[in-house]
């Protein structure tokens, strides 16, 4: 490795130690839609972050892509500070914001000190490190028609083999000899790297290449990823619709739940069910007591039957014991009766024994005689009983016994009857006392219960509990945004594979210098030729790294006499290596630092035909420093140059927060506001200071379409027909003036003090433009002829048409001529909160103020300033020479809020006690 490799790797160390870094994801703002399906843009203007600083852009919630669904962006087209964006689809809900994957310029930085130090062989970049040039050649490829003088030098250079520069001053025309040179390159079978770092210039020489050189490929822009193939794109679009129609359902129903939560609001749904519990215990409670009526009935009868079996027992009882002692003889009678029945049976046994014997034995005769008067002496007793029992008998004790049974077991079920219909009765009895201890319904009930219905609320607050089941499940929705997610970055990755092919595969590769180092899908390519454009707006250590993936052929158009590489902090400007490999651009690191120097460089092709410009736009550029440009010969309308005076508002020109070239003055954002309005869609505004170009930028916002708004030292973006070219404060040194009015193509309005104009010291920017105004080939118009001026005394009707906020500064306050005290009293009055700006020695006036209810702020207005609303602001002036007041309105919000942060920049306040104050309203 050769010591410039490392020494150049340190210089951008150095820078890259000082950068700013951001996070993984940025947030860009929220996309406006277009008219156009699918077309949105979000406004970049003003930010640090610029196409370089941007990767995969996506729509995502407030979270960012990783805290939810996020949506791919299909195209990307940076101009003028607006993105424009394209996606294909439905967007889910909530995607509402605009996010890109960020490389801060620390990253950007580190990825170039590490190609440094990697190079490798890189015999181009060594001569370009040693500040060598290869001689143009003098004859070799032949230049197409039309190519001029310089244009057809520049063409030969580009195709011989070594290392060259050429001096493109603005409008000379490099366009187009680099897109006839790329077109012939292509052609020879040749493999170009383009690099230009304004966009606009990529976009042409791409676009004009894709026109012209169809049938060989076309030109492969680096930059948003091209579209997927076709196939790939169907699967994951047909699963991405499915899963946002799916997240959609689940929003829908998180938006049928506000409508029900607000269609419901002071609906109680166990109200309701109290209320239907109340009516059906006063529709159960008529059912009960008659069921208890019948219970009743039913008992008293069970009760009766009870009593009649009682009574029936009782007669069966009696009866059974008179039959006492008649159930005495009767069962005597059937003991004997027994006994006698035994006797018989004897005699039978003794009969049939001896029935064989033709003569009884003594003692068998006796026993004979005796069984037989036994027998009698039974019959007889039998009889006897019998008689006795008398008039009761066997069949009526039997009777007798059937009824006492028959009379017990009716008691038996007369009692079990009854105890079954009281139990019975007993609960409903209960069930009575504890519906009406549960409550009984009223009419109210009745109403309330009948409106809910009618209005359908238990069923929509049913359906609410369904859909609040539904929307909570936030694991469901997880799931479907991780899926989302995971198709986006599939999406990504997919789109990275087919950029990184067609980069590969393209014979034409078109990008800024920070792509082409940081980019990894070009990061190892090479090159036959490399081109590059505004190269001396670039670092060396940029243009040594480009020129090493050359294989053959470097050539690096730019103007050394436009602003050149911007180094950040300033401090670290003067460190050796810095110095040489970062703030040195590549022209004067080989020796060329003026026109002459380039014109007789054997290594240098010049372009002095222009194109672009008129006579006296040309005059003006060679006053400054060019000297060298001519007439190309051809019909080119004049620029036209109005010089707009603004001498006679001198109260707009005084400088706010700092001086010449790093304040701001008030006539410069008025002339931009108004010019935009006069050429809509065609203006650009170009400053001397960034807080000018901040507070101009604010004053054109808001409008459509968007106002391109950048300093002298970064306007090289910017394409417009018509320039306005704020040099009200004096105006920057020659080659930011030279890069500004080089914007303009139709018409350049410079607003300047006509006597600052005329007493300019030789030399200076100027001090051109005098001489142009001697000549009479600059318009000369008041400033007073493009502003909207109104009568002073219409002051005190703007004022009182405030609605909710009101700011002023003392020189209106104190003005003898018109007492504003009754008047802010009156608004106070009214609840807008009023607020002035005073010195803080003015403790009378502030006394006053404060009496009359506004808040009082110590500091040091220099201008009559007033904002309305916090959406209009108006300016006062003295109108010279008439010495009248006038009145300028500019209604910008975005202006407003910027102007409210300096009228409110004063610590202190003071205020009435009785004064009324909103403090939701004032911005601390």
């Amino acid at each position: 490795m050769t010591d410039w490799r490392e020494d150049a790797a340190r210089a951008v160390d150095t820078e890259l130690n000082q950068a700013w870094h951001a996070g993984e994801w940025s947030l860009l703002g929220v996309p406006v839609p277009r008219p156009e399906p699918g077309q949105y843009t979000v406004d970049l203007r003003g930010r640090r972050l610029g196409p370089d600083n941007l990767g995969t852009i996506r729509l995502a919630g407030r979270d960012g892509p990783h805290g939810g669904p996020s949506f791919p962006v299909e195209e990307v087209h940076a101009a003028d500070g607006v993105l424009r964006l394209r996606v294909t689809g439905p967007v889910p809900a909530g995607c509402d914001r605009v996010w890109a994957a960020t490389r801060s310029p620390r990253e950007l930085l580190s990825r170039l000190a590490g190609r440094l130090r990697n190079l490798g062989e890189a015999p181009l970049a060594d001569r370009l490190a040693a500040g060598e040039l290869d001689p143009v050649p003098d004859l070799g490829a032949q230049p197409p028609a039309g190519l001029l003088d310089g244009q057809a030098e520049a063409y030969r250079a580009c195709h011989a083999p070594g290392l060259r520069l050429v001096w493109t001053p603005p409008g000379t025309g490099s366009t187009h000899v680099l897109v006839s040179t790329i077109e012939s390159l292509v052609k020879q079978g040749k493999r170009v790297l383009f690099v230009s770092g304004v966009d606009s210039s990529l976009d042409a020489v791409a676009g004009r290449l894709a026109r012209r050189v169809v049938r060989i490929g076309a030109a492969g822009r680096v930059g948003p990823p091209p579209p997927l193939p076709a196939e790939q794109a169907r699967e994951i679009e047909a699963e991405r619709a499915a899963l946002d129609e799916d997240l959609a359902e689940l929003d829908r129903a998180g938006e049928r739940l506000a409508e029900l939560d607000t269609a419901l609001v002071g609906y109680d749904h166990t109200a309701f069910l109290d209320a239907g519990r109340r009516i059906d215990n006063a529709d159960r409670l008529d059912s009960l007591e008659a069921d208890l009526a019948q219970a009743d009935q039913r008992h008293t009868d069970a009760a009766t039957e009870l009593a009649a079996a009682q009574e029936g027992l009782r007669s069966a009882r009696a009866a059974w014991a008179e039959a006492a002692e008649a159930r005495t003889h009767l069962e005597r009678a059937r003991d004997i009766t027994e006994k006698l029945r035994e006797l018989d049976q004897n005699l039978r046994e003794r009969t049939v024994s001896n029935s064989g014997s033709d003569r009884l034995s003594r003692a068998e005769r006796k026993a004979l005689r005796t069984g037989t008067v036994r027998h009698d002496r039974l019959r007889a007793e039998i009889e006897a009983c019998r008689e006795a029992a008398l008039p009761c008998t066997e069949d009526d004790l039997g009777r007798l016994d059937a009824e006492l049974a028959a009379a017990e077991r009716a008691l038996d079920l007369a009692a079990r009857t009854e105890t079954s219909v009281r139990t019975a009765a007993d609960l409903l009895r209960r069930r009575l006392e504890q519906t009406r201890a549960a409550g009984i319904a009223t009419e109210q009930d009745r109403r309330f219960h009948a409106a809910c219905l009618r209005h359908g609320l238990p069923e929509r607050h049913q359906e609410r509990e369904t859909l609040r089941a539904r929307v909570e499940d936030t694991a469901a929705r997880d799931r479907l945004t991780d899926r989302l997610r995971w198709l986006a970055e599939r999406a990504a990755e997919l789109r990275a594979g087919a950029e990184a092919e067609a980069v590969r595969e393209a014979p034409v590769v078109a990008t800024t210098p920070a792509r082409a180092y940081a980019d990894e899908c070009l990061s190892g390519l090479r090159f036959d030729v490399v081109l590059a454009e505004h190269a001396a707006a670039a670092r060396l250590a940029e243009m040594l790294f480009l020129v090493s993936r050359a294989d053959h052929t470097a050539v690096l158009f730019g103007d050394f006499l436009q602003p050149g590489p911007v180094v950040r902090p300033a401090n670290i400007r003067a460190v050796p290596e810095v110095r040489r490999w970062s703030t040195t651009e590549v022209f004067g690191h080989c020796g060329i630092t003026a026109a002459e120097e380039a014109m007789t460089h054997p290594g240098c092709v010049t372009l002095t035909r222009l194109f672009r410009f008129g006579s006296t736009l040309r005059t003006l550029t060679n006053d400054l420093h060019y000297r060298v440009l001519r007439d190309a010969g051809m019909s080119i309308p004049d620029t036209e140059l109005v010089l707009v005076d603004t001498s006679m508002l001198p109260d707009l020109t005084a400088v706010r927060r700092g001086g010449a070239g790093t304040g701001w003055w008030s006539a410069g954002l008025l002339l931009a506001r108004a010019l935009a309005e006069r050429h809509p869609g065609e203006l650009g505004v170009v400053t001397a200071s960034s807080a000018q170009a901040a507070v101009s930028l604010a004053a054109v916002r808001e409008l459509d379409p968007p106002v391109p708004v950048a300093t002298a030292h970064a306007c090289r973006d910017i394409n417009a027909q018509v320039i306005v070219f704020d040099l009200v404060g004096g105006g920057p040194r020659a080659r930011r003036f030279g890069s500004a009015i080089s914007r303009a193509d139709r018409r350049l309005y410079l607003p300047a003090d006509l006597r600052a104009v005329r007493a300019a010291p030789e030399g200076t920017p100027l001090a051109a433009l005098h001489a142009l105004l001697l000549d009479g080939r600059i318009t000369v118009r008041g400033a007073d002829s493009l502003l909207d001026l109104a009568d002073a005394d219409d002051l005190a009707a703007r004022l009182t048409g405030a609605e909710e906020s009101l700011w002023l500064s003392l020189p209106w306050i104190g003005g003898e001529d018109v007492d504003l005290l009754p008047l802010l009293a009156g608004t106070a009055r009214r609840g807008v909160d009023v607020h002035a700006v005073l010195p803080s020695a003015d403790r009378v006036r502030a006394g006053e103020l404060a009496d009359c209810g506004v808040t009082v702020h110590t500091g040091e207005p220099r201008q009559k300033v007033a904002v309305v609303d916090r959406r209009t602001v108006l300016f006062g002036t003295t109108h010279d020479p008439s010495g009248c007041e006038v009145l300028i309105t500019c209604p910008a919000a975005r202006l407003a809020k910027r102007l409210l942060a300096d009228l409110h920049g004063a610590p202190e306040a003071s205020r009435s006690p009785a004064a009324p104050h909103r403090a939701d309203l004032v911005v601390r």
